[in-house]
């Protein structure tokens, strides 16, 4: 693997850490030890996976020019395509963990 794709996964273990975090302090339910532990790690892999299939996108159908009307419309572009697809790979990944989630019977 990659430094890139281990620093993607690094990022999505973080993001699933505070987000276990949040709901183990925040929730007036207690959900159980199983149920934390299922979070961090489905969420963890599921999002990761995301993440690096669409950085894998992103790396196929990148386009070598750009066209634009403007500055900003340049601007957009270049965000998109610097960071779009692994935002929709995280959240196709999400939706997989709560899919996950919900077929354990973990998922509220």
């Amino acid at each position: 693997m990659s430094t890139r794709t281990i620093r993607q996964y690094q990022l999505c273990t973080a993001l699933f850490a505070f987000f276990t975090l949040y709901v183990l302090f925040t929730t007036n339910h207690h959900l159980g030890f199983m149920w934390y532990v299922l979070t961090f790690v489905i969420g963890s892999i599921c999002t990761g996976t995301g993440v690096v299939a669409g950085e894998a996108f992103r790396r196929f159908v990148h386009p070598d020019v750009l066209l634009a009307s403007n500055s900003l419309d340049m601007f957009g572009k270049r965000i998109f395509w610097l960071c779009g697809p692994q935002v929709i790979g995280w959240v196709i990944g999400l939706w997989i963990y709560q899919t996950v989630m919900m077929k354990f019977g973990y998922y509220y």
